[in-house]
């Protein structure tokens, strides 16, 4: 159950930000990184990464029904590591490169949430008796 709903939150989240770094890349690097204006270079780099996250965001929301414990793992780990990874950056970028927006701590700590979840799936559960 809680693998459900971890891939249907994570393939919505990861939709919506692949759409919206497709159809308007500068929002997303003005909430995360407060630049108000990009380069056209700057722009087709963040539309391939939305194309790239989109494709995430769908395989995990198609993925909240699979019912094969070998696939859900493999899902949950590369959504794992992308979220560490995704935190970690999120993190460097503003402590390290002293670049932030609004939006940036938020998506630092979703990314967190969502990799500590992923964790918390990983995890044998424990039974009763």
């Amino acid at each position: 159950m809680y693998r459900y709903w971890l891939f249907m939150v994570f393939g919505m989240v990861e939709i919506a930000t692949g759409l919206t770094l497709l159809v308007y890349p500068l929002l997303p690097l003005e909430l995360l990184l407060g630049v108000k204006q990009a380069s056209p270079d700057t722009a087709v780099i963040a539309r391939f990464f939305g194309a790239g996250i989109l494709a995430i965001g769908i395989i995990c929301y198609l993925g909240k029904s699979v019912s094969d414990k070998t696939a859900q793992n493999a899902l949950i780990w590369g959504t794992l590591v992308y979220n560490v990874l995704a935190a970690g950056l999120l993190v460097y970028t503003d402590l390290g490169l002293h670049l932030s927006g609004y939006a940036l701590w938020p998506a630092a700590l979703l990314h967190a949430v969502l990799a500590m979840w992923g964790v918390s799936c990983l995890v044998p559960q424990r039974t009763q008796g």
